[in-house]
């Protein structure tokens, strides 16, 4: 399983197919993932709250997200396109894994400078929900440049 080493992940992926012993930590990864994010939030003082902007934030989110899975089963060659669900699979992992490191030093530097400004803390409070929709849209793309040149025979990552 690769966290980090997209061009490995490629190599692996433009050979013979992953057999379903190869995947399980993938899918498992996502699964458990996905899991602790949904019963977490409940836990999340702001959903007791919910309003138009949460539900507005969110429902967009649900939108990118199917726009940017359609993007990237086209960047696989849409219907003539193979093995889409191993790629999405295994390249999304470690894009995801990539852009959660970057984002979380991101935010770790914006905390330090809010602590040092009370105006700019009250700004990412505010603004923090909004800043977290265009990074699903940059996932997808991120993912979907990846997928694409594994499917054209690129193997560069």
């Amino acid at each position: 399983m690769y966290w980090w080493n997209l061009q490995a992940a490629k190599r692996d992926l433009s050979a013979e197919p992953l057999d379903s012993r190869q995947l399980l930590p993938y899918l498992l990864a996502f699964v458990i993932l996905e899991t602790i994010v949904v019963e977490f939030s409940f836990l999340a003082p702001s959903s007791q709250y919910l309003g138009v902007r949460q539900w507005f934030l969110a429902s967009a989110t649900v939108v990118v997200t199917v726009l940017g899975c359609s993007y990237v089963y086209r960047q696989n060659g849409g219907a003539a396109g193979q093995r889409f669900l191993e790629r999405f699979l295994v390249l999304g992992w470690v894009a995801g894994i990539r852009i959660t490191v970057f984002v979380f030093l991101g935010l770790l530097v914006v905390l330090f400078l809010s602590e040092l400004s009370p105006v700019l803390s009250e700004g990412i409070e505010n603004g923090a929900d909004i800043v977290m929709g265009p990074l699903v849209l940059i996932y997808y793309l991120y993912l979907g440049y990846h997928v694409g040149s594994l499917a054209r025979g690129e193997n560069t990552a």
